[in-house]
């Protein structure tokens, strides 16, 4: 994207990229914010740096500060007209430019610049990619501790095969930390990650040492009980829900609590079914619990073998931990 309040200046950069790059243009910062909005197909923005509306410095503090890691991140060049010293080229790049061509410039200089950064931009996402599927190949999760995505998988379609075999079913709960991701955006990923660690800490220790504990996603966890009935579950993931309902954490220097929803299902196997349909058996019970309005467990109550606990049954017992 070329970023000018000269429509010549704007052309002339289109000219000389041409069959390098597709140019988009904006007449100034703010224009040019609105269409990196809309346009997720802009990888490199070439910018001047006196502009009316928005300039430069003001563009490049909107980007650097998106939420979005797309905008975030994309390379940006400050094209401007003013002396190159070496105090404005610092200024520039303590804004957070990517690098600095000085008016008049020449093509050749343009077309290596606009390479050199393309490049860069590929290299990242390639190694980005890269690590994604690095730690979703590993047996274990860097943060937590716990299973991965693809542990889980390749254990729960084991696990499948060995219950149908002895005609044995299994139990999946289905857990996610509430509004994480609103969270993330509020507390930054420090604090974000160090909630994701209490919650698998919290889970780990409410677990048993044949149960399969994952995390999946950025927000979700999963554990597998092979030889508990769907009361036992029920109550164990209760008391997971407490716990993590107790945490507090300072934010602004106000206390802020976690909270989680989980679903918690029974499910008769058979040969033919995969680790997704194990999945989807909770998941339904969780989107439940999160539409009443999250903290909860949701389970098939129906199911539920009743029991005195005291003076309350173990339905209304639950029931009363839940409202905590």
């Amino acid at each position: 994207m070329s970023v000018d309040d000269s429509r010549l200046m704007r052309k002339s950069v289109s000219r000389i990229l041409k069959g390098l790059n597709d140019v988009v243009e904006a007449e100034h910062g703010e224009q040019a914010w609105d269409l990196l909005q809309q346009d997720e197909t802009i990888k490199i923005v070439c910018c001047d740096l006196s502009m009316p509306v928005m300039d430069g410095f003001g563009f490049l503090e909107k980007v650097r500060s998106a939420e979005d890691p797309r905008i975030r991140n994309l390379p940006v060049i400050i094209v401007t007209g003013q002396e190159d010293s070496e105090e404005n080229r610092n200024r520039i790049f303590e804004a957070g430019a990517s690098d600095f061509v000085s008016k008049p410039f020449d093509s050749a200089q343009l077309r290596a610049c606009i390479k050199t950064h393309t490049r860069l931009e590929q290299t990242a996402e390639e190694l980005e990619k890269k690590t994604t599927e690095l730690e979703i190949g590993a047996a274990v999760d860097p943060l937590t501790g716990l299973g991965t995505q693809a542990f889980f998988y390749k254990s729960a379609q084991q696990a499948i095969s060995h219950a149908s075999r002895h005609e044995r079913e299994l139990i999946i709960i289905n857990l996610q930390i509430d509004g994480l991701r609103e969270l993330f955006i509020k507390v930054g990923k420090g604090t974000c990650g160090a909630l994701i660690k209490k919650v698998g800490e919290i889970l780990s220790k409410h677990s048993r040492q044949e149960d399969l504990v994952c995390r999946m996603g950025l927000d979700g966890f999963v554990t597998l009980l092979t030889t508990c009935d769907l009361s036992g579950a029920v109550q164990m993931t209760e008391r997971v829900r407490e716990m993590v309902a107790s945490v507090r954490f300072q934010h602004d220097g106000q206390k802020e609590k976690l909270t989680i929803s989980a679903g918690v299902a029974k499910v008769d196997v058979n040969a033919e079914m995969s680790a997704d349909d194990l999945l989807q058996s909770s998941a339904n019970y969780l989107q439940q619990a999160q539409e009443a309005g999250g903290n909860q467990v949701g389970y098939d109550k129906s199911m539920v073998k009743v029991e005195p606990v005291g003076d309350l049954t173990l339905d209304q017992a639950l029931t009363l931990i839940s409202r905590g």
